[in-house]
């Protein structure tokens, strides 16, 4: 539930602006908000055929080997039967949260009022790919309906290895299981960043810093260290991908694309163009 209202009102937010912006004067210092859905159905695309899909046959090749090899298990019984990991590992849940919605808000706002057009796209490259990063984990969740470590419930139950890693088609909706989104929403976000400061190490290492935080911190409680795994996959995907076309485009090195799929925005309708 909670996801559905973020992506609802990451989606609200969105219409909203790009009905606000048609009102307004183009200016060479402003990136518009309608930007926010630069390229998506270009770059979701992406996000699946990047590095050739490798990212994705890794995240599952890899929680196999997680799963058979044990590490998933003695990882889940170290948070078990140590409550302080688990009391540690709750920040990141509420931070996970929290971040995706301020943090594209926070810089695109600042771009504004520096009138930066660079740090504007940043904002806005952050917001899509973290747009995108929901989307996909959330259908990843609902089809391979992973079953949640048991570590928050204390389920008296999970204390057999053999029936720890169970998994069924649409069984346990978008709320837990394989991969981790906040993880990959992290990633994503990180990755972006990364990419726009490149040169920066100090903002790359603060990025990536965050971004293991909140994935470490979701295997003390709410999910399987190989979901965390996956998810940072995952997100990597989606925000090289993200940031690849939305640095083309600030840098004018972009090429028009036909678009499979794109959203529009007028005074009285809104909807998805779907071209075949």
């Amino acid at each position: 539930m909670k996801k559905i209202i973020l992506s609802a009102l990451i989606l609200f937010c969105s219409y909203a602006v790009v009905w606000a912006d048609i009102a307004k004067e183009k200016r060479d210092d402003i990136v518009p908000l309608s930007m926010v859905f630069y390229q998506f159905g270009h770059n979701t695309l992406g996000s699946f055929t990047y590095n050739y899909g490798l990212n994705y046959a890794v995240a599952a090749i890899g929680t196999y080997g997680f799963i058979e090899s044990g590490i998933d298990w003695q990882w889940n019984r170290l948070a078990y039967n140590n409550r302080g990991l688990e009391y540690a590992g709750y920040p990141s849940g509420a931070i996970g949260m929290l971040v995706p919605l301020t943090v594209p808000i926070y810089i695109y706002v600042s771009g504004r009022n520096k009138k930066d057009t660079r740090l504007q796209t940043l904002g806005l490259a952050v917001a899509q790919a973290e747009i995108l990063a929901l989307g996909i984990h959330s259908a990843m969740k609902a089809v391979t309906g992973r079953r949640a470590p048991g570590i928050i419930d204390r389920d008296p139950q999970q204390t057999d290895y053999s029936d720890d890693f169970k998994w069924g088609l649409f069984e346990r909706g978008i709320g837990w299981g394989w991969p981790s989104g906040h993880t990959s929403n992290a990633v994503a976000a990180a990755t972006v960043i990364a990419e726009f400061y490149k040169d920066n190490f100090k903002i790359k290492a603060a990025a990536y810093g965050y971004a293991a935080f909140i994935g470490i911190g979701m295997s003390f409680g709410g999910h399987w260290l190989s979901d965390v795994f996956a998810g940072a996959l995952v997100g990597y995907a989606i925000g090289k991908t993200v940031s690849k076309s939305f640095l083309e485009q600030y840098e004018g090195k972009t090429e028009e694309k036909a678009e499979t799929f794109s959203f529009y925005c007028t005074l009285n309708s809104a909807g998805i163009v779907v071209r075949f």
